[in-house]
Formats: structure tokens, C-alpha cells, sequence
């Protein structure tokens, strides 16, 4: 048996959640979108146990973003419009462990199912929002650049599987619900926005929470025979 080893994880996989459009500045028309985004997540893994309770804990790297590009009607009563380009990608990090299943004589050429739960933040480093402002007869008023800060609180639960095809390597298969939902700063940091009634600091929801799946592959680091 080798059940105690460490390795690296790395997942592809899709996000797949329901959130609102970034454009928290008033626009008209601006709800709800359903969208998919890819990610590439990073788990560094040691697992543990004995012959019949196997159990892992893993330091995870993973991140979401979501893009908006459109023009919307600012104001009803002067006919304003904005147009908007934005992208906010959140990168977590998290802490989390996992409980392995039907681990009785662990061995190559086994499937090994888990459950696991981690629990981290999200942050916004290379969020950024770019909004121009255009007066009733197509004349641009007032544009500006915003930039995204602060982070998130995350929560992961996942359902997944491992098949050693050999003792170095892997193939792994997960599905998972992310909890992800909060508020972050946006400062000015280029244009003015004030002719068109816009703060330089906004306040903006973001709300990432929704499913994901996964696939991807694990190579083993050490084994120890205990």
C-alpha cells in the first residue's frame, strides 16, 4: 500500500453561475447574466491514512472572471448612454481537506472517490472597468478607467474522483459548488467621470457563486511506505 504521499494537482475546468452585469453605476437595462468562464486551478495535495480511512489536505489556486462589453442607456430622462468594457477576474486561494472512499488496499489501477471542502478568498488584482459616457446626440461627455480592489470570502464543496493508472501519475474528474459573494472597490484611476454624476470610488457587488467542473490530471511527488 501507498497512501501517504504528496502531489500536485492540475484541474481545467469550466464555472458555470448566474451574476450580475459589473456596471453597478446606474445603467438601465443592466440584470442578470448567465455565463461560463474557463480556469486552470492548481492543488497541492498530501494525503494521508490508513487501510480503510484515507483523508488529504491541499492548498489551492484557482480563479473565476466574468466580462461585460456592451452599451446600455444611462438615463431615460436625457437620453444618455454608457458603454462599458470591463473584465473582473477574482483569483482564490484556499485551504481545504477531502475524505476518500473504498480506499481498502489502495493500489495502482484504482478509482478513488472523494468528498472535500475548502475555504479561502478571492481577490481582484487585475480587475478593471472602462466606461465612456455619451450625451443624447452621440458626443462623449466624460469617460473613465476603473480599477478593482479588496477580496472576497470563498467557499468550495466538491465531489470527485481519482484514477492512479500508475503510482506517479493520475487522472482526476470533479464537479463542485463554489460559494463566492461580496462587495470590492473600484477606484478612478484615469478620466473623470463627475459630469456624467459617476464617484471616482464605487462600491460593486460581485457574486461569482455557482457550479463548476473539472478535469485535469495529478503527478506524484513522494510516496512513503508505512
Amino acid at each position: 500500500m501507498w497512501g501517504y504521499r504528496s502531489y500536485l494537482e492540475v484541474t481545467g475546468g469550466y464555472n458555470f453561475f448566474t451574476s450580475k452585469q459589473l456596471m453597478a453605476v446606474g445603467a438601465c437595462g443592466a440584470g442578470e447574466v448567465f455565463t461560463h468562464t474557463p480556469s486552470l486551478v492548481f492543488n497541492a495535495v498530501y494525503l494521508f491514512g490508513g487501510e480503510r480511512d484515507m483523508y488529504s489536505v491541499y492548498v489551492k489556486k484557482d480563479g473565476v472572471a466574468l466580462s461585460n462589453k456592451g452599451r446600455y442607456l444611462l438615463s431615460r430622462d436625457d437620453g444618455s448612454e454608457i458603454e462599458a468594457e470591463e473584465q473582473w477576474d477574482l483569483h482564490y486561494v484556499g485551504i481545504g481537506a477531502r475524505k476518500y472512499f473504498f480506499a481498502e488496499q489502495f493500489k495502482t489501477f484504482m478509482l478513488l472517490p472523494y468528498l472535500g471542502a475548502d475555504a479561502g478568498a478571492y481577490f481582484a488584482p487585475n480587475a478593471y472597468s472602462e466606461l465612456s459616457v455619451y450625451g443624447a446626440g452621440g458626443t462623449e461627455t466624460a469617460s473613465g478607467k476603473f480599477r478593482g480592489e479588496g477580496f472576497v470570502p470563498g467557499l468550495n464543496f466538491e465531489a470527485g474522483a481519482d484514477f492512479w493508472f500508475m503510482e506517479e501519475a493520475a487522472i482526476v474528474l470533479k464537479t463542485g459548488y463554489r460559494i463566492c459573494s461580496g462587495m470590492l472597490r473600484a477606484t478612478l484611476k484615469e478620466g473623470d467621470l463627475k459630469p456624467a454624476g459617476i464617484a471616482d470610488v464605487l462600491e460593486v457587488p460581485v457574486n461569482h457563486s455557482g457550479f463548476y467542473i473539472q478535469a485535469g490530471f495529478t503527478l506524484n511527488f513522494k510516496s512513503y511506505n508505512y
